[in-house]
């Protein structure tokens, strides 16, 4: 009997939290949806895009330059490798 009680008790307490949790959720929101929240976030977003874009194109200039400058030729390794 005393572990059914615990259990109900328990259960209640999950139940009651997963409605918190939903209430705040709808709040979160109802608050990210006002103007400068919203215009915060999309403006980070933005950021983080762009930032992304750059060391993209950082990284493919760098790995070109790294290609045609540091990479041996053909027959740099023919000849370095042609008795192996």
């Amino acid at each position: 009997m005393v572990s059914v009680s615990v259990v109900v008790s328990v259960s209640n307490v999950f139940l009651s939290l997963s409605s918190l949790l939903c209430r705040d959720e709808h709040l979160a929101e109802e608050v990210l949806a006002v103007y400068p929240f919203c215009d915060l976030v999309h403006n980070y977003w933005v950021l983080c895009r762009r930032v992304y874009n750059a060391f993209l194109v950082i990284h493919v200039l760098f790995m070109a330059l790294f290609t045609v400058y540091v990479m041996p030729s053909t027959a740099f390794l023919a000849a370095r490798f042609a008795f192996i």
